[in-house]
């Protein structure tokens, strides 16, 4: 059972098994035998290819063992980092509501003094002195608005910024983000130019994160833009929706940069 055969009448290879019995005459004596032999070629195959596949399977398991310590030491790796992250989080989230004492308090001291100059109450002041008092208390405002935005964690690490909207008239809109904006491209020579209609249908938005958008926009048409370069700011009404375009002659954005 333990090798090969080969029956000579065949030439076939095979495994076989074979049991023998003397059969007994008068006397005792041996007059002759009877012999069984069976083919197990067939169940020494399947024994052969059954102890392989366990063979295979140990080492399966022995991998599997090792893979499963891998993902407990990862695992353990993981715990140590949300941890580490949940830390830096609480961290983060004390320093702002410790600075935001110290950053409000001075900025609320630069606007209650500006409203003070705009109202007259040191002194009286020519239109051009108010309206510069003026852009000063309205990025006073934004930057407050802007603090207060930052040291709400809850609401924008969820994605759940609250838009505060309202009636807006975009031509006095996109005029007072001009204005702010004009301080910044002096000193580079540059110019602003705005088409903007005056029978502009009012649109509902929230006027804070509107002049975000548009301030950032503008700064960074300034500063991709040359040294007495032109920016334009263009509107238009289409199909119920008002456009607005911040166009510069800068050398724009790059292509693979583009999708992002």
């Amino acid at each position: 059972r333990d090798r090969p055969y080969i029956v000579p009448q065949t030439g076939h290879t095979g495994f076989f098994e074979g049991y023998y019995s003397p059969l007994y005459g008068e006397g005792g004596r041996i007059e002759g035998g009877l012999a069984v032999i069976r083919n197990t070629t067939i169940q020494v195959q399947v024994q052969r290819e059954l102890e392989a596949t366990n063979r295979r399977l140990d080492a399966q398991n022995e991998e599997l063992k090792l893979h499963q310590e891998e993902l407990v030491a990862q695992h353990q790796e993981i715990l140590e980092k949300t941890g580490e992250l949940i830390k830096a989080s609480q961290l983060k989230s004390q320093f702002l509501a410790n600075m935001s004492h110290e950053l409000r308090t001075p900025l609320n001291v630069i606007i209650g003094f500006t409203q003070l100059l705009v109202d007259g109450v040191p002194g009286r002041i020519n239109a051009e002195q108010r309206q510069c008092l003026s852009d000063i208390l309205d990025s006073s405002q934004h930057l407050l608005n802007l603090i207060n935005e930052v040291l709400d964690l809850s609401k924008m690490e969820s994605g759940k910024a609250a838009l505060n909207l309202e009636d807006l008239d975009l031509a006095d809109f996109l005029s007072s983000v001009a204005r702010l904006i004009i301080p910044i491209l002096r000193p580079r020579g540059q110019i602003l130019e705005t088409r903007v209609s005056q029978t502009l249908p009012l649109v509902r938005a929230d006027k804070a994160k509107l002049g975000q958008v548009f301030r950032n926009l503008l700064s960074n048409a300034s500063k991709f833009s040359p040294d007495g370069g032109k920016i334009l700011i263009e509107t238009s009404c289409q199909d119920g929706w008002c456009h607005i375009s911040v166009i510069d002659h800068g050398y724009g954005i790059k292509v693979e940069d583009r999708e992002r």
